[in-house]
């Protein structure tokens, strides 16, 4: 090729084709609309779902009670997301343990109510009241029925457990429920289940300072002694 066709043929590259008809005009208008309004439709639809999943989220945290309740397993995702869940729908209230005496044999008296938080009525767990040590060891371990009658949602039902001659080296006692297997709760008798045999029979408190009077137990009441000084109570 010579430079002058190079040259011809640049020119003619560079100048504009043919305008295009009124037909090729309104298919390409059309063309756009229709681009327009689909994604337009998207953005309604992406918006409409992602309302509906914001809502379905926010009614599930604002009813996670009774999600956990309905779906146990839920109870993890709301703990990994730092808001707090009771999947029984129950909750102990004014829990307190005072020390007495059976005798000469050393008593821990753990007392309390179950309140029902739910929206119906609930059967009552067995009660686990655990003992440890302050390695954090379970040196005792106690499970009782507490009732075997619905509590209404609302109402609450008192209860009282005596713990006989404690180990002396328990500093902490936790309250929590137990599943239904555990214990029958038709009334049967309290299951003591302690890690080791409990020999000792001292109090569950403090080392005693020697400067300090001991005290008869024959002699002493509930009352005198007075709730149980350097046990840590929990609930779970």
């Amino acid at each position: 090729l010579t430079r002058e066709r190079v040259e011809r043929l640049r020119r003619a590259a560079e100048q504009p084709g043919p305008a295009p008809s009124a037909a090729a005009k309104f298919r390409q208008q059309q063309s756009d609309r229709m681009r327009r309004d689909r994604t337009r439709a998207a953005v309604m639809v992406w918006g409409a779902t992602g309302a509906a999943l914001a809502a379905s989220a926010t009614g599930m945290v604002a009813f996670r009670q009774d999600v956990a309740e309905l779906w146990p397993r839920s109870a993890s995702a709301f703990a990994a997301l730092g808001l707090d869940v009771n999947v029984y729908g129950l909750e102990f209230y004014d829990l307190s343990v005072e020390r007495d005496f059976s005798g000469a044999t050393p008593v821990l008296v753990v007392s309390g109510e179950v309140r029902n938080i739910g929206r119906d009525d609930k059967l009552v767990p067995p009660v686990r009241v655990s003992l440890r040590d302050s390695n954090s060891h379970q040196i005792m371990d106690l499970v009782n029925a507490i009732t075997d009658q619905p509590v209404a949602a609302g109402a609450a039902v008192p209860f009282q457990i005596r713990v006989e001659n404690p180990p002396a080296e328990a500093v902490d006692l936790e309250a929590t429920f137990a599943s239904f297997g555990e214990m029958s709760m038709a009334g049967g008798p309290a299951h003591v289940s302690p890690t080791q045999p409990a020999h000792d029979e001292l109090l569950l408190n403090e080392p005693l300072d020697p400067s300090h009077e001991l005290v008869d137990p024959s002699n002493t009441t509930t009352s005198e002694l007075g709730p149980t000084d350097g046990l840590r109570l929990t609930t779970g």
